[in-house]
């Protein structure tokens, strides 16, 4: 064989294997994926996740074609609990094969167990775990571990938001999507809750809106709420769902626009190259909140 030959045939291989590589690469124009909140079971109640799957059976009904899931953390009661995570996964429909991303949450800093469906890029910073990042479409998806964010130490404060900056510039995608457990801004009065907000805006925030992220996705609070539009913060909005039966209820905050308590959601997140829509669903599909925001409109 020619070393002509040789060097044809590797050439022929380096670029087949640059047209499949760029041929799994998820990059369509649009998208839409599906978000749950706090999925854990009220532990004195006996729905257990009865309220999960229906929100999931219906998402998959009004949903069919979502790219993913993504679940914002304090999917189970105890964290290190193998028989609560198979409780679960078994609220998913026989067959189920979407890709799910998980969020780390207080009730659930790692995920412990193995499961073929979990995606977790291992791509954050090198000494706080949970956090990490991917594309799909015209979206980047960050996701943070707010277990760290709220502590104000300043060694974690520049590993966290320093990777934070350093990815987002990385990212050329015109939507970037933070999701996080803990919200940034508390949808009701709870001291602690407000005081680990105001620690992460104040750390944390301005990072995100330099970064060009326009939401954010969280949980915690256990209901359906929404901010509006942050414009000292390049009009960032951040949406708060639930998807289990333990439910808190109070009078939402002076920022809060939508605000529904003791309602379990899932949240559509449409996403094309100008715009980005978000719509929350109950069990029944009945929309109950929606929000389209426009690239480049403040």
């Amino acid at each position: 064989m020619s070393k002509f030959f040789k060097r044809g045939a590797l050439c022929f291989l380096l670029c087949l294997t640059f047209v499949l590589l760029a041929a799994c690469t998820p990059n369509p124009s649009s998208f839409y994926f599906v978000y749950f909140g706090d999925a854990q079971p009220n532990p004195d109640g006996p729905g257990g996740y009865n309220l999960l799957s229906d929100l999931l059976g219906t998402s998959l009904q009004t949903a069919p074609n979502s790219a993913f899931m993504i679940f914002g953390g304090d999917e189970v009661n105890d964290g290190q609990s193998e028989s609560e995570w198979q409780s679960f996964f078994d609220a998913f429909p026989q067959g189920f094969n979407k890709p799910l991303y998980l969020v780390p949450g207080n009730h659930t800093p790692s995920f412990p167990v193995e499961n073929r469906l979990v995606r977790q890029p291992d791509n954050g910073p090198k000494n706080y775990p949970g956090c990490y990042s991917f594309d799909y479409g015209p979206a980047h998806i960050l996701v943070l571990n707010s277990n760290y964010m709220y502590n104000p130490d300043i060694n974690i404060v520049y590993e966290v938001a320093g990777w934070i900056k350093t990815d987002l510039e990385k990212s050329d995608k015109p939507w970037k999507i933070a999701v996080m457990h803990a919200p940034m801004f508390a949808a009701v009065d709870i001291d602690k809750d407000v005081e680990r907000g105001q620690v992460m805006q104040s750390m944390y925030l301005p990072t995100l809106a330099e970064g060009g992220v326009r939401l954010i996705l969280c949980g915690h609070q256990h209901a359906y709420s929404r901010t509006g539009a942050f414009e000292a913060y390049g009009a960032l909005v951040q949406i708060m769902a639930v998807s289990g039966d333990k439910f808190y209820e109070d009078t939402p905050r002076w920022y809060i626009q939508k605000y529904t308590p003791n309602t379990g959601v899932y949240i559509t997140v449409t996403v094309t190259s100008d715009k980005l829509t978000t719509g929350a669903y109950d069990s029944s599909g009945n929309c109950i909140d929606t929000i389209t925001l426009n690239r480049g409109v403040y």
